[in-house]
Order: structure tokens, then sequence, then C-alpha cells
């Protein structure tokens, strides 16, 4: 079948471990559409994440997209998708290609699949955006500077990317003098100015559920010690309640799009806005109760009195179906030390609301803080015991054991919180509380307390490659 043509394509590319949507790719369509370009966005990455996941040797094939290691069992396998994609995106003719680098994982077939672009059209340009262009997740591999120097890839954006992109198609700058101006991250004004993403051209048959992903904010009102998100959004940046609602209403009533997940590091990061946001979401269901707007998103826990049983209960009302939040410790003094700032008390306020108003709620859990140790792993699993009651409530993502990421307080301190390293990836750290095989040993004491508890466990495939590399490395020690 003959595709259409179009000036600008954009896509994500493998591989990032995520069953939804992926948001970049709509987003950018609808700058180069407000620039006068014909534009195509494309999710590859969902096209082709289960061909990568059921390969019977996945694990080696995960390699390569994670630290550029390509085992000569899998090299045709790899080869061969890599050129399928590259032709796909060759299909529409473009002019000017942009790669969603969205996770570190998707920076070696970055690579790779400029190199094949360039190759098979060699005038094409190569534009490269995203989180993942920062330092490693899994290992030492980064993006060839002499992709860059050979022109190879024309352009990396890091950061917000819609202005860098529309002074790329409005030749107000080229690729050089992009590279050397600095870009601020969007105000709340610009935010909330921005287009619509359009999904048109999406596959929705490769999402096990129909979700549109929606934007209400970028970065976080914390500065959490293991995370690098304060590296791409320096500031808390978001979109007004009536912003949020009318671009759900307009997907909504143009597109028939009814469920959302928002793409934020927390949805109810600006009280006001989301308050407003629940309020306008409540009664629009009020009258389309056969038909309702339902959403998920992350969500920061929050003391009572900051967030009231009435705002549970209009989360509930506004289409809420599922909140996802990063517990990451049931350590109260861990999760202090990672600047989470909130209690025991107040998870179990958050708890007792998620079951009174029938919300699943997703604990998103890290094995083996720096402060962590085996009595907090043995109070852990009284707290899972405690809380069986709540398991048809609770839904649980066991982390793997905690990685130590470049570009986060952890890293930053390394040495002075008295840690060493043991090996070269993020997870292959020590202290007098723990080392690598300790914390592989806490994750599967949790995993069968879960387990045997009966709670709902998520192990992402992410979880596994990276339980066994350590456990490889580990046993040829000993």
């Amino acid at each position: 079948m003959n595709k259409k043509k179009a000036q600008v394509i954009f896509t994500s590319i493998p591989f990032t471990d995520t069953t939804r949507p992926l948001m970049a790719p709509g987003a950018l369509k609808s700058i180069a559409i407000k620039n006068g370009y014909s534009s195509v966005a494309l999710d590859l990455n969902a096209k082709y994440l289960n061909i990568i996941t059921n390969h019977p040797q996945s694990n080696l094939v995960l390699e390569f997209f994670k630290n550029g290691v390509l085992d000569p069992a899998v090299a045709k396998f790899v080869e061969n998708l890599l050129d399928k994609i590259t032709d796909e995106i060759l299909e529409f003719d473009p002019q000017v290609v942009g790669l969603s680098v969205f996770t570190y994982d998707c920076r070696i077939s970055a690579h790779y699949i400029s190199w094949l672009l360039k190759r098979k059209k060699p005038n094409i340009k190569v534009l490269c955006g995203g989180s993942g262009l920062y330092e490693n997740f899994s290992g030492k591999s980064i993006i060839d500077p002499s992709l860059i120097e050979n022109s190879v890839i024309d352009l990396c954006i890091r950061g917000d990317g819609e202005k860098p992109l529309e002074d790329f198609l409005q030749k107000n700058c080229n690729a050089e003098q992009i590279k050397q101006k600095v870009y601020p991250q969007l105000s709340n004004e610009e935010l909330n100015n921005l287009p619509i993403p359009d999904y048109e051209d999406y596959d929705f048959s490769f999402y096990p559920r129909f979700e549109i992903p929606i934007q209400g904010s970028r970065g976080c009102v914390r500065n959490c010690t293991f995370c690098d998100v304060h590296v791409h959004w320096k500031k808390f940046t978001w979109k007004s309640g009536e912003k949020i609602f009318n671009e759900m209403l307009e997907f909504y009533t143009k597109h028939q799009y009814k469920s959302f997940h928002f793409t934020d590091s927390l949805v109810n990061g600006n009280m006001l806005e989301y308050r407003k946001m629940v309020n306008l979401l409540s009664e629009f269901n009020k009258t389309h109760a056969d038909d309702p707007i339902t959403w998920t998103s992350e969500f920061i826990i929050k003391p009572k009195n900051q967030f009231t049983e009435e705002d549970w209960k209009l989360t509930k009302l506004s289409g809420c179906y599922r909140i996802v939040t990063g517990i990451e410790s049931l350590s109260e003094k861990a999760r202090f030390h990672m600047g989470k700032k909130f209690t025991n008390e107040d998870i179990e306020f958050a708890i007792q609301m998620c079951k009174k108003y029938d919300m699943p709620i997703l604990f998103l859990m890290i094995v083996g803080y720096i402060t962590e140790t085996e009595q907090d792993i043995i109070d852990a699993q009284k707290w899972w015991k405690e809380h069986v009651d709540y398991k048809d409530i609770i839904r649980v993502n066991v982390g793997t054991p905690l990685g130590i990421l470049k570009n986060t307080p952890l890293s930053e301190n390394f040495h002075s919180l008295g840690l060493d390293w043991t090996g070269d990836n993020d997870q292959d750290w020590k202290n007098e509380n723990s080392d690598p095989a300790t914390r592989v040993r806490w994750y599967e004491t949790i995993s069968k307390t879960l387990t045997d508890l009966g709670f709902v466990e998520y192990h992402p495939h992410d979880n596994h490659f990276i339980i066994e590399r350590i456990q490889g490395a580990y046993n040829e020690l000993v």
C-alpha cells in the first residue's frame, strides 16, 4: 500500500518499555503543521516492542538497545529490524525526520537509524531530541559525536523542543546556530499556547488500552535524590485546569478519544489548577454518565489537609480510574532522605480514600535505597502483611534495585554519601548497608511476599534484564 507523502516525519524508536502511546511524535507533528509543513507522526516503538520482547533471546536483543553490544546470535534480527524501521520512515519520502530519543535505551537505535537514513537518502535532515540524549541508564554507550560532526545527525535538541524545531523549520537559524543558542524552558503562558497533539497517524491496535497521552505540566515540585527530572526541566510549569479540560473535550468531540493518560511527573503539583480541572471534568461526566471521560496519571501523595477527602471524591467523579504514585519505600526515613516529604500516615489516608472511592492505586517502588537496611526489608514485609485487605485496590510495580543515574543528587554527592562503585552499571554500587547482590535478594524477598499475599504485581521487561545482569555478574565472583 502506498503511503501519503509528508515533508516532516516524527517517530518514536525502540526501546521504551511501555504499553502506552508516546506523546512526542504527535505533539511535534502539530508544531510542523502550524509552521506550514505536511507531517506524519508514528509510534514505531509500539509497533516493534512486542517483536523485541517476545524474541526467544530477548535479553541479547535488549543488551543491544541498552548498551550497544550486538551478539552474533541476534545480529541478523537486529539488523533487519533497524532496516524495517528505516524503510517505513522513508516510504513517506520526507525531507526531515525527527527521532524521539525518549529514554536512555533509545540512543543506540537513534545512532543506527540515523546512519541508515542518511545512507539510503543522503539529502535528508535528521533531528534527534528527548531526555534519552543525557547520561545513560545501564551502560557507557552514547550517541557518537562523529555522527553530528559528519552531519549524519543534523541536530540534537535537548529540553523543550518546540522553539528550536520552529526555528529549524522556519529557517530562522541553521543547525549550527541552534546548537549554539540557549533556549529557555517554556513558560506557563507558552505551554498553554501550544497546539493540541495530533495522533491521527497512530495505530491504536498496538496498545492494550486505548488511551491518549496528554500533558498538564512539565517538571516536578520535588527534587528527589534519585531522579534526574530537574536536569530536563529546572522549573515546574503547568497548564491551566481550563486548558487541560478543553484539550480533553476537543479530543472527545472531534475524535471520540475518551480515555487519557497524563505524561506529567505529577498531575496534582498545582492544587489550584488541579481542582479546576477535576471540577470541570466532574460536571461534564454528570451529563455524560453513559460515556464519560476517564483518565489516569502519576500523582504525589500529600497530607490530608492539603489533599482532602473532597479532593479524592472529585478525583473519582472526574473519571480517574487509576492513580500511579511513587511511594518508593515503606521506610519513612528513606522517603524523607529522598525528598519525598510524606509520612506513613499520609499513605494510610491515601489508600483509605482509594478504597472508599474505588480507585486502584499503583505503588511504584524502589528496592534498596541507600539508607535502607535488612530491618527496613523486614518492616516492609510486615507492612504488606498488615495491609493485605487492600490487595483489591493496591497494585505494585516492584522496581529494580536502586540505580544511581548521572545528573541526580545521589550521583552528584556520590562519595560524600559513603557510596562506592563495584562495576560500570548504575546498579553497581555499595555502601555500609548493602551491595548489588544484597539488593537483588531484597528484591526477590519483597516480590515473593507480595505474590504469597496475592497482590497484583507489575514487572517491566527492564526489571528482568537488570536483575539477570546483576545475578550473572555476582555469580561470576562467587
